[in-house]
């Protein structure tokens, strides 16, 4: 027993180090990018070899385990999040959602009706195809103002207040446009100037492909290198910006942190205990398909709403299942120089 306990708390932090190394390295190979998306289920692996290393003699090598957690627990907790307000803040209210509908969502009456009672103010849906076109219908009696959607897009975006300017970019013409290298092309992102009533506001729409294949990496790199461009852009214009949509990325991975790093922006949401948007029901019930496997492992938080400092937030909430993949999320915010010049 000893001797596998030892095994077992060696294997973790060979394991808890290998892989906090790796992560750093997505940028260079792309299997080491997809090891930054999992640090919750390292820091379980983690907790069982401490339990297992205090209860062996000589126990230095819960030690051992704990340094080896700390780059993953240090990923999870320092990632930038917005402020939260207060009932004392004055500003424009904001509700944004965000929601991956699947392409052949099977419920699509279900998710058209939670969609309309969101009351959203801005609203991004993913996934969108021909298929869903009553659910389209649906929200357009709604939403007054809507983006048109690129023949080359799966995104598009609701408004209830009017769309000034808007244009559908891909990211790799983007780039060069701007004189900047594109690493792939990608799928086309939206991009809307909306005038609310605390003012204009510039908002991102996006739907990254997934970077699970040496082909999808570049694509993947190519829209998270052109949405910092956009809001620096947006910061010399003078307008606060929202970049909301299905990222394929989770926020403590090292593609992410920089985006948010480069882009000046913030997650909108609470830094919650292994919070998950994808799959609904968790790997184990996707992967089986064995109802009885529900929640029980989460999934991966990779749905997001980020602000530039001009917001506050002043809720967050995980949707229900509407027959897709993914939870949408409803995150009210607050737009206001109050609200603002709180760190």
């Amino acid at each position: 027993m000893g001797f596998l306990a030892r095994l077992f708390v060696g294997l973790t932090v060979f394991g808890l180090v290998a892989t906090a190394i790796l992560a750093e390295l997505g940028e260079i190979w792309w299997a080491a990018d997809l090891l930054g998306h999992f640090r919750f289920p390292y820091l379980v692996i983690a907790a069982a070899a401490l339990l297992v290393a205090l209860l062996v003699r000589p126990r230095w090598r819960a030690l051992l385990v704990v340094l080896a957690a700390a780059p993953h627990a240090w990923a999870i907790g320092t990632y930038p999040t917005a402020p939260w307000s207060t009932q004392s803040d004055t500003g424009t209210r904001l509700r944004v959602v965000t929601a991956n509908l699947l392409y052949d969502n099977p419920r699509l009456a279900d998710a058209a009706a939670w969609l309309r009672r969101t009351n959203a103010d801005i609203l991004c849906l993913q996934e969108i195809v021909g298929a869903h076109a009553r659910l389209v219908a649906a929200l357009r009696g709604a939403y007054p103002h809507y983006g048109p959607q690129h023949s080359r897009s799966d995104t598009l975006l609701f408004s209830r207040y009017p769309i000034v300017r808007q244009r559908v970019e891909l990211p790799g013409e983007y780039l060069r446009r701007k004189g900047r290298a594109s690493p792939g092309e990608g799928y086309p992102f939206h991009i809307a100037d909306i005038r609310t009533p605390g003012g204009v506001v510039r908002v991102l729409c996006v739907h990254p492909l997934p970077p699970v294949m040496p082909r999808l990496i570049g694509q993947h790199r190519a829209q998270f290198a052109a949405w910092p461009i956009e809001a620096a852009a947006a910061r010399k214009a003078g307008l606060p910006v929202i970049m909301v949509g299905d990222f394929n990325a989770t926020p403590y991975s090292p593609r992410f942190r920089t985006l948010l790093a480069e882009a000046g922006v913030r997650v909108a949401g609470p830094r919650l205990f292994w919070p998950a948007t994808w799959p609904v029901g968790g790997p184990l019930a996707a992967l089986t398909g064995w109802p009885a496997l529900q929640g029980v492992t989460p999934g991966l938080l990779i749905d997001h709403v980020l602000v530039s400092p001009r917001f506050a937030v002043a809720g967050f909430r995980r949707g229900p299942d509407i027959g897709a993949d993914h939870h949408p999320i409803v995150v009210d915010l607050v737009l206001g120089a109050r609200a603002a010049g709180r760190r």
